[in-house]
């Protein structure tokens, strides 16, 4: 297991230099001069706008800024914000508390009630009820995110007036966000738990566990669920990192001022050391997500130890 983990990681390594070189040079070839667009139209002068470009190294050809950039990333140092003028890091620090709260409670909502959803789904013969489950399901999945948050804003915000449309204010500020990113990715969850406790209650071993007079419940909950869990905690993992990048609209909907709304102003202002620090943490997120998710393989599964 120690010799895997060590392999793991270092192959994150590598898909982390990867991400980092990817988006350092997607950010830019995007149409639009960031040194233009920092200016914003103010009249200026060429000595301005060359000392700017030498500033931020974009005076250098771009293989040169990307050496200058690992440089200076290797170090621990993402760089300094362009408008700001603040270090990267510390702009991201700023804004992160707010979407670890909107990400954590989204994922706790989105695994509770996936798995809940997921086992009351597998107890249900087929027929009506259990096709109406499914359709609902089915809907919450193929619904987009903006969408969703446009409609829970409407009702419950606009209408009824019980929780706030926009800020961070307080728990109440979290629960439609929360729900809004929540809502797909537990629908996800228990389609995928339902379909896995389906496939395993027709397993020779769960007749076995049957025949020697174990109680239902028992043989659910003790030979059905782990073995069904495994394809659910590859999705748990990729979700907590979808979730933060989908905090990118989701954040932009409700106005909240996270790392989600910093990459979209980041990217409209063509800050690049603040859109690729967020790049780098989004992937930094993913890896390590993904990692625990590998953990968890173990845990449950002796098969897999």
């Amino acid at each position: 297991m120690l010799a895997f983990l060590i392999r793991r990681l270092l192959a994150g390594i590598f898909v982390l230099i990867g991400a980092t070189a990817l988006s350092f040079f997607i950010i830019r070839v995007i149409p639009g001069d960031a040194v233009t667009t920092l200016l914003g139209g103010t009249p200026t002068t060429p000595e301005v706008e060359a000392k700017l470009r030498e500033q931020f190294h974009l005076d250098q050809p771009i293989f040169v800024q990307y050496g200058l950039y690992m440089q200076d990333l290797i170090q621990g140092d993402l760089g300094t914000s362009m408008r700001s003028h603040e270090p990267v890091s510390t702009t991201i620090k700023d804004r992160l508390p707010s979407t670890m709260k909107l990400t954590g409670l989204a994922v706790a909502l989105a695994l509770a009630g996936g798995t809940t959803l997921g086992i009351f789904g597998s107890l249900l013969p087929r027929g009506p009820l259990e096709r109406l489950l499914s359709l609902f399901q089915f809907g919450m999945v193929s619904m987009p995110s903006f969408w969703l948050g446009l409609i829970l804003l409407t009702i419950f915000s606009f209408h009824y007036g019980w929780f706030p449309a926009t800020g961070d204010r307080g728990w109440k500020s979290l629960v439609l966000p929360a729900c809004t990113l929540a809502i797909p990715s537990g629908a996800v969850i228990a389609q995928l738990l339902r379909d896995g406790m389906n496939q395993v209650l027709k397993e020779q071993y769960i007749t076995t566990a049957r025949a020697k007079g174990l109680r239902e419940l028992t043989v659910r909950q003790r030979h059905a669920l782990r073995n069904a869990l495994i394809p659910v905690i590859t999705v748990a993992g990729v979700t907590v990192g979808s979730l933060l990048t989908g905090s990118v609209v989701i954040e932009t909907v409700f106005a909240r001022p996270g790392i989600g709304k910093l990459a979209v102003d980041s990217i409209v202002n063509k800050d690049l050391p603040v859109v690729q620090g967020i790049v780098l943490l989004a992937a930094t997120v993913y890896l390590v997500t993904n990692l625990i998710a590998d953990i968890l393989y173990a845990a449950i599964d002796p098969r897999i130890r």
